[in-house]
């Protein structure tokens, strides 16, 4: 997925917001309703490095279980070939064996909190080089690994904040230059998974 796809679930009127493609931030909108002209930042969340690779890389994975040659030097680490079957209660195999890449992901919900947070940290740092011209600059975080997808919409908030996690959130939050930071995930809503973009600020610090 392009960034430009993630904009439509925040700036969702074109008749208000007439949108440019531009570097540092990634986009320039224009809204006709206030007059403002502001930046947007868009970055993707993933578990990893590696998880990036395996989403971005065509056919990455099949590739390397051919030949663990191919696999970036630090997935060489991460990553680990092994062979699985079936076997039955007696402990005899029953099937073919079949080779596959164990990896590692978040063992928990907070852990991937610790990467929201870490992403708008890392965007902080970076932000001296965005156009200062512009009236302020939003940031979207988007949630490639729908790390929350089994988590009903009106728990998420207990649910992200999990294990004293949230005063982390709430400091890197409050600190933030980003007028608003919204974060794109998929929630159950009404007993179906949907993606929905959420204003953390509106949600922690007001």
């Amino acid at each position: 997925m392009k960034k430009y796809f993630f904009l439509g679930f925040v700036y969702e009127d074109p008749n208000r917001y007439k949108v440019k493609k531009s570097e540092d931030p990634d986009f320039k909108i224009a809204d006709a309703e206030t007059g403002d002209i502001f930046g947007v930042e868009v970055t993707k969340l993933y578990y990893s490095e590696a998880s990036a690779r395996t989403k971005n890389i065509k056919n990455y994975l099949d590739r390397a279980l051919m030949d663990q040659g191919i696999l970036h030097k630090d997935d060489r680490i991460k990553f680990s070939l092994c062979d699985i079957f079936k076997v039955d209660e007696a402990g005899n195999k029953i099937s073919e064996v079949t080779k596959c890449i164990r990896r590692d992901q978040p063992s928990c919900w907070p852990e991937y909190t610790c990467r929201v947070i870490n992403s708008i940290v890392e965007k902080d740092s970076k932000f001296k080089n965005y156009d200062g011209s512009l009236s302020f600059i939003n940031l979207i975080i988007c949630d490639m690994e729908c790390g929350y997808k089994n988590i009903p919409r009106e728990h998420f908030a207990s649910v992200f904040t999990s294990e004293n996690i949230g005063k982390d959130l709430v400091k890197y939050l409050s600190i933030s230059k980003f007028k608003k930071i919204y974060f794109i995930t998929d929630l159950i809503c009404s007993g179906s998974v949907l993606k929905i973009a959420l204003d953390l600020k509106s949600m922690f610090l007001d």
